[in-house]
């Protein structure tokens, strides 16, 4: 089998086109994207979570001086 050595596309576009060095460095910088968005979102979520754990807790401790 004959391997082609001339870039498919000619000039600066097929230079590009065939380079594959910065094809690692685009794929790290989404996975740490996609890291960022989820840390981001777990620590929204986790603020939600602490305030209604928060204001049950002051609920409880308010209904049981309304009681005594």
């Amino acid at each position: 089998m004959i391997r082609r050595t001339t870039p498919r596309y000619p000039g600066r576009i097929g230079r590009f086109a065939e380079d594959r060095r910065g094809a690692v460095a685009i794929e790290y910088g989404l996975l740490l994207a996609m890291i960022v968005v989820a840390l981001v979102g777990l620590a929204s979520l986790g603020s939600a979570v602490r305030t209604t754990l928060y204001e049950d807790i002051s609920t409880s401790f308010n209904r049981g001086e309304d009681e005594g």
